[in-house]
């Protein structure tokens, strides 16, 4: 049986502790082979504070932990039992694995947010903002365009 990816809905900001949690009660229960990967699906984001750029991890799933396994009785009591864990995601409290498509696009996102950061703070035209650095500090000004790839 292929190992397939399921959603289990956790309380917020829980979602690392949580899955630590799964990673030793899985290797404790000796489920190793039916449970293989403990996902917080997170991106790097640079935001802007008191004036310089700060790269910290973002969630963009709070409150979920993806869990690659092969769902079995053992697995699914095992995360279920865990303190904080409210459930797999499916209909009518029964798993439902995610479709390939959903799982690709959300690696992937993984993937991109750690080799490029993406820059958080985001303006639009007609926004007025204040210089806060370089020779034109302290003039206020007007957004004229925005050029969201180059991050300016």
């Amino acid at each position: 049986m292929a190992k397939r990816w399921y959603s289990v809905s956790v309380l917020s900001n829980f979602e690392k502790k949580i899955a630590e949690q799964i990673r030793h009660s899985v290797v404790d229960a000796g489920l190793e082979d039916q449970i293989e990967e403990v996902l917080v699906p997170t991106e790097e984001v640079i935001e802007i504070r008191r004036g310089k750029k700060v790269t910290t991890e973002r969630r963009f799933m709070p409150g979920y932990v993806l869990v690659r396994m092969d769902m079995s009785d053992e697995g699914y009591h095992l995360i279920n039992s865990i303190n904080r864990v409210t459930g797999f995601l499916g209909p009518q409290g029964r798993p439902m694995p995610m479709r390939d498509d959903e799982v690709n696009a959300i690696l992937n996102r993984v993937e991109e947010g750690e080799t490029a950061p993406k820059l958080l703070i985001s303006f639009e035209v007609g926004e007025k903002v204040k210089v806060n650095d370089g020779p034109f500090e302290d003039f206020d000004g007007t957004v004229e365009d925005v050029d969201d790839d180059n991050q300016r």
